[in-house]
């Protein structure tokens, strides 16, 4: 369950692991907003694309949850990406096995998006991990945050850039009497 086809960093990843899962399991994407026609991003043609944006919230919980019950022959997982698409996904009550993945420190990316209402945002997010059965996270830093937050399993994928590492590499403060000169 994704919030919308728009060629983002969590878009680029679900289409990545929707390619590699439609080569052995049935696999769906929904979009809750809608669809960006002008680019294209990769979608094996076995992956089915559903389109909720001209729905309303409600109509859009019954549709997934046909949807899911369309194959009873075995235990459906849902994954979510992004807060959106996390909350739909708690709200679907079905037996499905949900695994949301987060990505990135959501405590400063809500913040620098919606300054102070950001805080509580991320703060929100990462406590309805606790109503899901699994977390993603992609390194050591950001499990240690949601771990404060969630008693859900989160498993670590670490193939992704710890940022703490490459504080070293930055200067720690801004010389403003500088002039600044941008190429």
């Amino acid at each position: 369950i994704l919030p919308a086809f728009y060629l983002t960093g969590p878009i680029k990843f679900a289409v990545a692991i929707a390619n590699y899962l439609c080569k052995y399991y049935s696999t769906n994407i929904i979009f809750l907003k809608g669809i960006k026609k002008d680019y294209q991003l990769e979608l094996d043609k076995k992956i089915n694309v559903y389109c909720f944006a001209k729905d309303n919230y409600f109509t859009k919980l019954l549709k997934a949850r046909r949807l899911i019950e369309n194959y009873k022959n075995g235990k459906s997982i849902i994954l979510s990406m992004c807060l959106s698409a996390d909350i739909f996904s708690v709200l679907l009550k079905n037996n499905s096995y949900k695994i949301s993945s987060i990505r990135g420190n959501l405590i400063k990316n809500y913040y620098y998006s919606y300054s102070f209402i950001g805080i509580i945002l991320a703060l929100f997010h990462m406590f309805i991990q606790n109503l899901l059965d699994l977390t993603l996270v992609m390194h050591n830093q950001m499990l240690k945050q949601v771990k404060t937050f969630s008693k859900t399993k989160i498993i670590s994928i670490n193939n992704f850039i710890e940022e703490s590492k490459l504080f070293g590499f930055f200067k720690k403060k801004i010389n403003f009497s500088k002039r600044i000169s941008f190429v």
